[in-house]
């Protein structure tokens, strides 16, 4: 069966791969993602060592995607010049495939569906908690989307009173990998990580810090909850891979989360591999399988 070649844009590393229809990575290649070019010509040309013998590509990207007109509408961590040249057309047309593009946590929350920690649920909201904060919902076998991807739950507000003062709000702002960063240097500890190895021997300025972020982050997600009623909500990215977060969010799920639901708080299993894996489930996700 021809394989799927996979594409992940990201603001640092750009990668591809020629996946098999089990979800297998085949081969794999990746290379900074060379951010002061005027062309995104280093995606096409890591695409097209990978393209002989697969059927289609599918490319995840860092913003919000037009599906039908199959674009790339904004994409704040890419330059900007790349937004009008990141088009399923044009890149079919270089790459000698069909080529469909994909919000890059959509891509992962359908890798995540089809072969990893929600293998088996048809519900699921899938969130990647590193830098920033992104998610992808899949409701009945389904990736939700409309004419464009959604489920920015990370710009969502969770503390009026400080959106209300100017300050910030969001969950992104007040839950994310990046905040537990800005946490860390701020009591003196050279990385988030090293906050997190603190808060476990006790120190309590580090505890208060990870409580923090950890509260904000599960007052989002069982907002979301609440929202999508998933059988299986699935943490990904740099703190997806903290015992402490994932234990939080559940507890919180539990106590305030959507009643009799029983929604579970689980891990992703895919790492990195999530979006890559993805696009070979992404057709049966967007019911476009047959066509």
């Amino acid at each position: 069966m021809p394989r799927t070649l996979s594409i992940d844009l990201g603001g640092t590393w750009l990668r591809a791969a020629a996946v098999g229809a089990d979800g297998v990575v085949v081969s794999r290649k990746a290379v900074r993602t060379p951010i002061e070019a005027a062309a995104p010509d280093a995606l096409v040309a890591l695409a097209a060592e990978l393209a002989p013998g697969t059927a289609r590509a599918v490319i995840g990207l860092p913003g919000r995607v037009d599906h039908l007109w199959g674009r790339l509408d904004t994409g704040p961590n890419i330059p900007a010049s790349w937004v009008d040249e990141l088009r399923s057309d044009r890149l079919s047309q270089r790459l000698g495939v069909r080529v469909e593009l994909a919000n890059d946590a959509d891509l992962a929350a359908v890798g995540e569906w089809a072969f990893g920690a929600a293998r088996g649920s048809s519900d699921v909201v899938y969130v990647t908690v590193s830098t920033g904060v992104g998610a992808g919902v899949i409701l009945n076998g389904r990736i939700v989307k409309g004419r464009r991807s959604i489920a920015e739950i990370g710009h969502t507000v969770v503390d009026r009173v400080a959106a209300r003062a100017g300050q910030p709000a969001t969950l992104e702002a007040l839950g994310s990998g990046a905040t537990l960063g800005r946490a860390a240097r701020r009591l003196g500890f050279p990385h988030a990580a090293d906050l997190v190895e603190a808060a476990r021997r006790r120190h309590p300025a580090a505890l208060a810090a990870l409580a923090d972020v950890l509260d904000a982050l599960s007052v989002g997600l069982v907002n979301a909850a609440y929202a999508f009623s998933p059988e299986v909500l699935v943490i990904g990215g740099g703190l997806g891979r903290v015992p402490e977060v994932v234990s939080a969010v559940a507890t919180r799920m539990a106590e305030s989360g959507p009643p009799g639901l029983g929604t579970r708080v689980v891990a992703a299993t895919l790492g990195d591999d999530a979006g890559l894996m993805g696009a070979v489930a992404w057709a049966r996700a967007t019911g476009t399988a047959a066509r």
